[in-house]
C-alpha cells in the first residue's frame, strides 16, 4: 500500500474510534444519571458520616453522576487495555536488545572483513 492510502485508512479508523468513544461516554453518562440517586442513597446508608442535607438533589445528582462516569470510564479503559490484542509490530525490550546485539556483531564482523581486505 502506498503511504497515502495507509494514512487515509488510519484517518478513517481514528474517526470511527472517536465516534465509538463518544457513544460509550454518552451511554455511561445516561446510565450514571439514572443510577446516581439510588447509589447516593445506598452510599449515605453505608457511610453514616456522609450527609448531603445541605445540598439539594439537583446539585448532588450531577456531582455524583460525574464521579460515577469517571470511575466507569477508568474501569472500562483498564478492561479495554487488557482485552485488546497487542500490536504485532511492537515487541518486547528483550527481543529488541537481542536484535541490537546481533546488528552490532554484524557491523563488527563487516568492519573486520573490510580491514582484512584492505591489507
Amino acid at each position: 500500500m502506498s503511504r497515502k492510502v495507509e494514512s487515509e485508512a488510519k484517518r478513517g479508523r481514528s474517526t470511527i474510534i472517536a465516534i465509538i468513544a463518544i457513544v460509550i461516554v454518552v451511554v455511561i453518562g445516561v446510565i450514571a444519571w439514572m443510577v446516581a440517586p439510588s447509589a447516593l442513597e445506598a452510599l449515605m446508608g453505608a457511610v453514616p458520616s456522609l450527609r448531603t442535607s445541605g445540598l439539594p438533589l439537583t446539585t448532588t445528582r450531577p456531582i455524583f453522576t460525574a464521579i460515577i462516569v469517571v470511575l466507569a470510564l477508568i474501569i472500562f479503559g483498564l478492561v479495554a487495555a487488557i482485552i485488546t490484542p497487542k500490536d504485532a509490530r511492537s515487541s518486547s525490550e528483550a527481543q529488541m536488545e537481542r536484535e541490537r546485539n546481533a546488528m552490532r556483531q554484524q557491523q563488527k564482523a563487516e568492519r573486520a572483513r573490510q580491514r582484512q581486505s584492505k591489507r
